[in-house]
This record gives structure tokens, sequence and C-alpha cells, in this order.
């Protein structure tokens, strides 16, 4: 997890991921925007990433495997936020606190 972060997510914008369900189906999404959260510090981080899809498919609410180069393979819950936008959130640990 420690791959898909802030810095590394704001390398990738208008670049394309992969996104799979369990059963290996697979399409396109283009990173849009990567938005900081309110609870960053040296204990917290948390980010939102939108992704771009097309009218020709709709991911439903759920976990996915997003893959890309730079962060590799995650398994990560991601929301519609449109017909044909959608979102992960990140909020989790960083450091003892």
């Amino acid at each position: 997890m420690s791959l898909y972060n802030f810095e590394n997510l704001t390398k990738i914008i208008n670049q394309e991921v992969t996104v799979k369900d369990e059963q290996d189906n697979q399409v396109t999404l283009l990173v849009e925007s990567v938005k900081q959260g309110s609870l960053n510090d040296e204990v917290w981080t948390s980010f939102s990433v939108f992704y771009k899809g097309t009218n020709e498919f709709h991911l439903p609410q759920g976990n996915y495997y997003f893959e890309h180069d730079i962060f590799g393979s995650i398994k990560l819950f991601s929301c519609p936020r449109s017909e044909t936008t959608y979102e992960t959130t990140i909020s989790r640990k960083t450091a003892e606190g």
C-alpha cells in the first residue's frame, strides 16, 4: 500500500490505470485528479483519487485491483461519483503518534 500514495499518484495524473475485478474482467481508467484530505500530519495521511471512465462501461461500487507501473497492483474500494467518474479514498496511519 505504501507505493499507492499521494506523491506517486500526482505523478500519474492523465495516465491510465488498469482496473480488474475478481473474475479478471478489466477496464482502463484515467487518473483525473488527486486531492489531499484534511487529515495530514506526522501520524496520518489522507487523499482521494478521481478516475475517469467512459460511457461504454460502468463499475459498481466495490473492491477492484488497480494496476500501474508506479504502484504495482493493489486491491481498493471504489465508488462511482457519476456515470463516468470513480473515486478511491485513503486514510491511514503512517507513524506511531
